[in-house]
């Protein structure tokens, strides 16, 4: 089986007062059905732009993005608003739930965008809602719910449409490290049990360590990977890494 998400020599210039900005410099990168992969880098290495490009939300300048071997660049916006849908959910560190509806309406609206029947998203939805432990507050609208509460019902509504890829982006940046800790145990869970296939961007080794490879994006290009599977303390071994590489 081919990669879910493959990148060729891709490239994002973004241009500030005339002056061009080199984002992503000439990145190749393959992931796997199954893969667990953390794209690690502080603030302005590109790796946000880089996954808003794996996620089929923005072009690259240059170079090739392909989801299930078909390139973005080839498909209409139409297309690629279907593919976003239907093939890829999000996570995003500010959660971007609708707060006129409830955990379970946020978690609905994704599969009816999707065009999928009412009794199959209802049912779901109470099962995903179950699983990230908030079957009792289902009813209950985003403000009424805590962070990791909110984070939580943003990865049940990333699952509802079964993605063949999920991109979290800093899926713990508005959380106290208890609270994000139990986010990420979550996103192994589902890791684990359900083969989901997982891009998880941080700027914390700690949230690195959960991943089974570990891209270190400096500059926009990819300064090192590190193979993490079958690593008994993840953590502790990537903070060894990189600190052999300064």
């Amino acid at each position: 089986m081919g990669p879910i998400v493959e990148t060729r020599d891709v490239w994002k210039v973004y241009r500030a007062e005339r002056v061009p900005v080199e984002a992503v410099r000439g990145i190749d990168l393959q992931v796997r059905p199954g893969e667990y992969l953390a794209i690690l880098g502080p603030s302005g290495s590109g790796k946000s732009s880089l996954l808003h490009m794996l996620g089929a939300m923005d072009r690259p300048t240059r170079g090739e993005v392909l989801i299930e071997g078909k390139d973005l660049a080839r498909m209409g916006e139409s297309q690629r608003t279907g593919l976003r849908a239907r093939r890829i959910g999000f996570v995003f560190q500010a959660f971007n739930l609708m707060p006129i509806l409830t955990a379970f309406g946020n978690v609905e609206l994704a599969m009816r965008l999707a065009g999928t029947g009412r009794a199959e998203r209802r049912g779901r939805a109470e099962k995903l809602l179950g699983r990230v432990g908030l079957a009792e507050r289902a009813k209950h609208l985003p403000r009424d719910l805590s962070g990791g509460e909110r984070q939580r019902v943003a990865i049940a509504r990333a699952l509802a449409n079964r993605p063949a890829l999920l991109l979290a982006d800093e899926p713990t940046g508005n959380l106290d490290s208890k609270t994000g800790g139990a986010v990420l145990a979550l996103l192994d869970e589902f890791h684990e049990q359900d083969g989901q296939t997982i891009v998880l961007v941080t700027h914390d080794l700690a949230a690195a360590g959960h991943a089974d490879r570990v891209l270190v994006l400096r500059d926009g290009r990819i300064h090192s990977e590190h193979d993490l599977r079958g690593v008994a303390d993840r953590r502790e071994a990537l903070r060894h890494l990189l600190d052999s590489e300064l």
